[in-house]
């Protein structure tokens, strides 16, 4: 009789191991420094650094346009 419960205490006691260990993978997966929740922010920030790119871009291309023009216009003006 007592053999069994030892034996019972021993399968609960492995089983709330393996329980907080997969607990444990589980969150780390979720929560950790290579979660899913960090995918997406670093997801979230490259799309916004891509539009970003394009923004600058299309402003520098203005901004040479007026330079191009004012130094077209003024022959002393530096190239």
């Amino acid at each position: 009789m007592k053999f069994y419960k030892i034996k019972l205490i021993g399968k609960i006691f492995i089983a709330v191991i393996l329980v907080i260990g997969l607990g444990v993978f589980i969150g780390d997966g979720l929560f950790g420094n290579r979660s899913y929740i960090v995918l997406k922010n670093l997801q979230s920030q490259k799309a916004f650094l891509y539009k970003d790119i394009i923004r600058l871009e299309e402003e520098n291309a203005k901004l040479q346009k007026i330079y191009l023009e004012r130094a077209s216009l003024s022959p002393d003006y530096n190239l």
